[in-house]
């Protein structure tokens, strides 16, 4: 065993996260997840434990660990804020590299460690439009070179019916590619995916025929359908649908490519408010609308309407 290893699995025992060892180790993220990867492809067991300001907690165990569809974010404060994103398409024409960086540079600046996203992180075998990466397999080595990275920030998410793709039709799963070489994306399982914050279940779901809605989730952020809307359901339960933050059907400002900003505060590890706001990132970020919920009584509190700079030149035009 090599020394840098030995190491690694010594602060791992003493609970160093993921910066922590870097720092010491003088190293980058992608080395000392490089490192753990080829331990765990040598047998070596490991769990992972994630925190609301976006690093890692390695943990070396002596069982296997129990595959799962939920992923637990440890916050000690009373609020977090996130942001919502969905439908990236890698791999086809309409997708768009530069805003998924302004996106991680705006939670940069913003102090935001989490991002959710709702699947189709790939443009997958089938396609609405051209692709310019056609091989799925390439499309997940594009992707795994071309997300943004920081090691401060944390992406959550689902995979979808495009992503699935891959494995139904050229027999390779883009999940477990993730799973490997980007530690910081955290994507367990097709259709559903559970984030809990604080006892609250949070839904990443992407729409599939097979897919049931799980019963205990009390938020349901919605992929595949490109728009955003809200509803509440008879049970209480928010369903909220992701816009894609690519151009694929740009056909009107209902379907303009934005992300969500999502804030949750918390009382005595209870939610009582969400706080949803529409970005948009062009010449400069608008936030088109705002909107809050007390929790338990699901009562909208204020609504702010579409900011009128948003006409100008920098907004996609509806097609005719």
């Amino acid at each position: 065993m090599k020394d840098q290893t030995k190491l690694i699995l010594s602060m791992l025992e003493e609970g160093k996260s993921c910066n922590e060892m870097c720092e010491v180790l003088g190293i980058t993220n992608r080395q000392l997840y490089t490192n753990l990867t080829n331990n765990r492809n040598k047998g070596f067991l490991f769990t992972r434990d994630y925190t609301s300001n976006g690093d890692i907690l390695y943990k070396q165990t002596n069982f296997i660990p129990e595959e799962d569809n939920q992923s637990i974010i440890k916050l000690d404060e009373s609020y977090i804020k996130l942001l919502i994103i969905s439908d990236l398409h890698f791999g086809n024409e309409k997708e768009n590299l530069k805003r998924v960086e302004h996106i991680f540079n705006y939670c940069k600046k913003n102090n935001i460690h989490i991002i959710f996203c709702c699947g189709d992180f790939l443009d997958g075998t089938y396609s609405q439009g051209i692709q310019i990466i056609p091989e799925f397999y390439n499309q997940v080595d594009y992707f795994i070179r071309n997300y943004p990275f920081d090691k401060n920030i944390l992406t959550f998410g689902v995979g979808g019916d495009h992503d699935l793709s891959g494995i139904t039709d050229r027999g390779q799963n883009f999940l477990e590619a993730i799973y490997n070489y980007r530690h910081d994306c955290i994507i367990p399982s097709f259709c559903n995916s559970i984030v809990n914050i604080k006892n609250t279940n949070i839904l990443l779901h992407h729409h599939n025929p097979k897919a049931k809605i799980p019963g205990n989730v009390f938020i349901n952020f919605f992929g595949h359908c490109h728009k955003y809307d809200i509803k509440i359901e008879k049970n209480g339960r928010i369903v909220v649908k992701v816009p894609s933050i690519s151009d694929i059907n740009v056909q009107s400002y209902e379907l303009l490519p934005s992300a969500l900003e999502t804030e949750l505060f918390y009382e005595k590890d209870k939610l009582v408010m969400m706080k949803l706001g529409q970005l948009y990132y062009g010449n400069k970020d608008y936030l088109l609308n705002q909107i809050s919920y007390e929790i338990p009584l699901i009562k909208k509190k204020k609504f702010e309407g579409v900011d009128e700079e948003i006409f100008d030149d920098d907004v996609p035009k509806k097609i005719k």
